[in-house]
Order: structure tokens, then sequence, then C-alpha cells
């Protein structure tokens, strides 16, 4: 099987960019309607890293 040089680091980054569009962004955006800060919704994203979130 051949897979062309870099295709692992740029499926990655196109997953990254799905990520922030699918899910950041709209994390931030019910985070400001909840009236969260941005460092409350980092305490928040880290209790997640944490936990047992998996």
């Amino acid at each position: 099987m051949f897979v062309a040089s870099g295709a692992r680091e740029k499926l990655r980054g196109q997953r990254r960019e799905r990520f922030f569009e699918d899910f950041v962004q709209s994390m931030v955006h019910e985070a400001r309607q909840l009236g969260l800060t941005e460092a409350e919704l980092v305490q928040l994203v880290e209790r997640g890293f944490d936990g047992d979130a998996d």
C-alpha cells in the first residue's frame, strides 16, 4: 500500500479544522450564552481532560 508523503499530517490538519468548526465554535457560542468567561470555559475543558471523559 502506498501513501503519499505527508498524507497523515494533512488528514490530521483537516480533522483538527473540522473539530474547531463543528465543536469548538459551538462550545464557545454556548459558553457566551451562559455568561461564562474564557477562563471559566478553560477550567471546564481542563476538568474534562482530568476526568474520565473518554
